[in-house]
């Protein structure tokens, strides 16, 4: 006998419920494997009782779980590449009420120097199944170098009859950068901030700027 088989059912299903596979049904299945000499004369149960539900389908993104180290001098990016980026999630309906995203399993990867391309399988989650099981994850590694730029300070919130000296009027900002960035990173990036509303009322103060990308 092989190890399954399969039995076509001429009902109306609905969302969920209950079938019953007769006597008659099974013996139609067993005959085939049969002898013409061979007849059934008994089946214990005389019938089964099978219950079913609907199982509905939702597209959620997917989530890469990651443990990354980088060699020296080197930067991940971080847009980071999955595809596809969300995946079908078939199952009962009650499983979906609070999934809105899925996790793969852990991505493992020690001293990247390079762009690498995995495949990572979808984290099992009990009842569910997943359309495509699995994703292919790049990530993008490049070196990095340091740049240095002179912004000048912007003051905020300073009022229109107050005249306001800042001294200097300008800085220098030194940061990490990718080599592909390199050249398009210039003043227009970066702003740096004196905020007037801070101040306590002294006529002389020293003051910690602020830095915001403005990208």
């Amino acid at each position: 006998f092989p190890s399954h088989d399969t039995v076509h059912f001429n009902r109306q299903f609905y969302q969920n419920g209950t079938i019953v596979v007769s006597a008659d049904e099974i013996r139609q299945v067993l005959i085939r494997y049969l002898s013409p000499t061979t007849a059934i004369t008994q089946i214990q149960p005389d019938s089964l009782v099978v219950a079913y539900r609907k199982l509905e389908t939702r597209n959620v993104r997917v989530q890469l779980e990651k443990h990354i180290s980088l060699a020296h001098q080197y930067v991940l990016d971080e847009n980071i590449v999955l595809e596809p980026s969300q995946v079908a999630v078939v199952g009962a309906g009650m499983l979906f009420d609070t999934l809105s995203f899925v996790k793969t399993n852990v991505l493992e990867l020690h001293n990247l120097k390079d762009t690498v391309t995995r495949v990572v399988k979808i984290k099992p989650i009990a009842g569910l199944r997943f359309v495509p099981g699995e994703v292919k994850v790049k990530l993008n590694v490049e070196r990095f170098t340091e740049k240095r730029i002179v912004v000048p300070v912007t003051v905020i919130n300073c009022p229109d009859d107050i005249v306001l000296r800042i001294f200097p009027s300008q800085v220098e900002l030194s940061f990490n950068v990718p080599m592909s960035r390199f050249s398009t990173i210039n003043v227009n990036a970066v702003r740096v901030l004196f905020d007037y509303g801070q101040l306590n009322g002294d006529n002389k103060l020293k003051h910690t700027l602020k830095y915001r990308d403005w990208e």
